[in-house]
């Protein structure tokens, strides 16, 4: 008589006599063998790809050392008679500084409306003028005006004309208010007469570019006035 098979026998994890599920010891077995090998792999490849962006990350870095220039230019100060005193590295350049600017304004003034006795010296000023006057512009314009009514040679006949800044005021970035004196002497250089002007400058700036050797003797910041307005104060 063959006996009854009991419900509670597990007929899943167990088999007759309570072995083992065969399944189960098979993926035990290929767990045990091969399991190591596909987690060594994945180790592998995560640090082939680390490596990879480390590698990449150095050739980039090297590309953009090697395209510095490695040119470093000296400023060597010298005497009169051309002996070296002093040699250091030279420093980049920063902003504009405010105080050439003020110079820059200032000459220009100086040299528009001063009037001195040596022609060679006043049509010198009067070159150094229009180098900083921006060429079509209402500034430009002004001066052709303005010289043929107020002729520095024809002054200079009778005295010379000295200019005093009194105050540079900036008005805005392009735009500045100036004061000054003009003082009036004759031929023996008496001071005969004293007037105080005001006017208002537009300025722009292009600078020179490199290998313009005229340029950047005539006007080396690129400070070029765009307009002009001046007038006696009464």
């Amino acid at each position: 008589m063959i006996p009854a098979k009991n419900k509670n026998d597990n007929v899943t994890g167990r088999g007759d006599g309570g072995s083992e599920n065969p399944y189960l010891q098979a993926r035990g077995a290929w767990i045990e063998r091969y399991g190591s090998y596909v987690a060594q792999a994945y180790n592998w490849r995560l640090i082939a790809v680390l490596e990879s962006l480390a590698l990449i990350t150095a050739i980039v870095g090297l590309l953009y050392v090697a395209g510095q220039s490695k040119f470093v230019p000296y400023v060597v100060a010298v005497d009169k008679v051309g002996l070296a005193l002093g040699v250091k590295p030279a420093e980049p350049a920063a902003g504009r500084d405010q105080r050439v600017v003020h110079a820059e304004i200032a000459n220009f003034l100086i040299n528009a409306l001063s009037v001195v006795g040596d022609r060679i010296v006043e049509k010198a000023n009067i070159d150094a003028v229009y180098a900083m006057v921006a060429p079509d512009s209402p500034a430009r314009t002004y001066l052709n005006t303005w010289y043929p009514l107020h002729d520095p040679f024809v002054h200079a006949r009778r005295g010379s004309v000295q200019v005093q800044i009194s105050a540079i005021l900036p008005v805005s970035n392009a735009s500045y208010t100036i004061q000054w004196i003009e003082s009036f002497r004759n031929l023996r250089g008496d001071v005969v007469g004293t007037e105080t002007w005001e006017g208002t400058l537009g300025i722009a700036f292009n600078p020179p570019k490199n290998g313009d050797e005229a340029a950047i003797t005539a006007n080396p910041l690129g400070l070029y006035v765009t307009s002009i307005n001046w007038a006696k104060k009464i």
